[in-house]
């Protein structure tokens, strides 16, 4: 029923409609497929609206830097307006290589995590069964092979992955509209 109110955490929510839960799952679970079918546009789009907000803060940033009173503050300011400036126009007219790159760079960290996690199973005071911390490495360190050595399979795979639950979060919604409209006193989602 809509208007009807619960109260979590000293919050008060509306409780939704069935109809909205069916609409906002039903577009949901569309979007997610369109993410999985179509991930390399979905990638290219982040990328270049990163790239946008990116230009946005270079922007920023330059401007600060004829606005700052110190030497010191200016050139900071002003090489990394000119570094975001940089990687704004390779997101926006590169977006497929811009995307590789950070997953590229996203690898190299995984491995070093990695090995780091590695060296520290064997440590003490660890806190946490060593086969979970050794686990932990061990998945870090060949995810970061992976993503070094095949980025832009890596995030192509991300995307779909990303595109995945999106689907799932629209089929949950599915859901709660089906038991919502059986029971409207039944389960709340925001």
């Amino acid at each position: 029923m809509v208007g009807e109110t619960t109260t979590s955490f000293g919050v008060a929510f509306t409780k939704p409609d069935w109809k909205s839960l069916l609409v906002r799952g039903l577009v949901a679970a569309a979007i997610g497929i369109a993410v999985m079918v179509w991930p390399d546009i979905t990638l290219k789009i982040l990328v270049i609206l990163v790239g946008i907000w990116v230009l946005i803060d270079g922007i920023g940033l330059i401007v600060a830097a004829f606005r700052a009173e110190s030497g010191a503050a200016k050139g900071l300011y002003g090489l990394l307006g000119l570094l975001a400036l940089v990687a704004a126009f390779f997101c926006i007219f590169r977006p497929g290589v811009a995307a590789s790159t950070v997953i590229w760079v996203l690898g190299v960290w995984l491995i070093i995590r990695g090995l780091f996690e590695l060296f520290a199973a064997f440590g003490s005071g660890l806190g946490m069964p060593r086969w979970l911390a050794l686990l932990g490495a061990v998945v870090d360190f060949v995810l970061g092979i992976v993503f070094v050595t095949h980025p832009d399979k890596s995030a192509t795979g991300l995307s779909w992955l990303f595109g995945l639950f999106i689907l799932l979060g629209g089929i949950l919604l599915v859901s709660l509209a089906f038991v919502a409209r059986k029971d409207p006193s039944g389960p709340s989602a925001l």
